[in-house]
């Protein structure tokens, strides 16, 4: 079910910082999954969520879902041996088709509504910027210019 961004931010500031640092860990596990897998996967696949350290897996084709199975129990071995990602002890693939042509539409009422943010979350949301790229960058930068004003906590 769709939320608008004004539905997300009453949730208040433990809840946006636990949604930043989920998301932190997934570009990092999803950075580090390209790493490991030949090149040729690389926009095939995506990483849609962690919990209880099993990482769900969305690949866009059943060919590449077939080539995975074989790169699968490697790709783990990989990531439990390294340090940011020794806590991931399955992987779950599976198809999900157009899930990398998805883009999410905010309303012009949300986007131009000017919001609060403390520094801490500022911050979280630029050190998020300094590692992405695409339209999750122009996203976050955006999202940043909406600030109306600093806030302490």
């Amino acid at each position: 079910m769709a939320q608008d961004l004004g539905s997300i931010l009453k949730k208040g500031p433990r809840w946006m910082q636990q949604a930043l640092s989920s998301s932190k860990e997934q570009h990092i596990i999803q950075n580090l999954i390209h790493q490991y897998l030949p090149e040729s996967f690389h926009e095939h696949i995506t990483v849609e969520y962690i919990r209880s350290g099993v990482v769900s897996i969305w690949i866009d084709q059943q060919m590449w879902l077939s080539r995975f199975h074989y790169e699968k129990t490697t790709l783990l071995q990989q990531l439990r041996k390294n340090p940011k990602s020794a806590h991931i002890v399955a992987i779950d693939a599976r198809i999900h088709p157009g899930s990398f042509k998805r883009t999410v539409k905010i309303s012009p009422e949300v986007s131009k509504t000017p919001m609060n943010l403390s520094l801490e979350h500022q911050d979280m949301i630029k050190s998020m910027i300094s590692t992405s790229n695409g339209p999750l960058k122009e996203n976050l930068q955006k999202l940043l210019g909406t600030v109306k004003r600093l806030t302490k906590k």
